[in-house]
């Protein structure tokens, strides 16, 4: 299936233009994503400092800034692996670099989905604005980072099959 460019924040990302790119994503993506999760942290923590002991859903604060958390160590997992392996490939341009990026952003979405659920609690039951803020970032930031999963896996499914030959079956 092909898909056109997407074009935001990131920039274009070509999805799949028949040919096979050696890049899984741009590395500034990667520091992108990790500015904008930032962002929602601080958000988070403001929101849990307003209402984490005596909102009426103080419990929605907490959960909040722990799956943003979750999502911050999966990601700095995921730039702390790429970093390990620069010295030995370029680490964006293997099968194995793309295989992992997809595999750390399905996490990290997944702990974004949990984080935006509890923000959207804590902007509901408390009216708080830093949660409805957050709710909008996290939103933004799981678009982000699933074009970044997708593109990742095209990657892989676009690898050279020579690149598998020495997997372990």
């Amino acid at each position: 299936m092909n898909h056109p460019a997407l074009t935001h924040e990131l920039g274009t990302l070509p999805l799949d233009s028949g040919e096979r790119s050696p890049h899984t994503v741009p590395p500034e993506a990667l520091e992108s994503l990790a500015r904008e999760l930032q962002t929602c942290r601080q958000l988070a923590r403001a929101d849990q400092q307003a209402y984490g002991e005596h909102g009426a859903y103080a419990v929605a604060t907490l959960y909040h800034a722990l799956y943003l958390d979750q999502a911050h160590d999966h990601l700095g997992e995921l730039q702390e692996w790429l970093a390990q392996r620069a010295h030995v490939e370029p680490p964006l341009r293997s099968s194995l670099a793309a295989y992992q990026i997809h595999s750390y952003l399905r996490e990290l979405v997944l702990a974004l989905h949990y984080a935006r659920h509890w923000a959207m609690l804590s902007a509901s039951h408390h009216h708080s604005r830093a949660a409805a803020d957050a709710f909008e970032y996290i939103t933004r930031l799981i678009q982000r980072a699933e074009v970044l999963s997708e593109h990742a896996g095209r990657a892989y499914l676009n690898a050279p099959q020579a690149q598998f030959e020495n997997f372990p079956r």
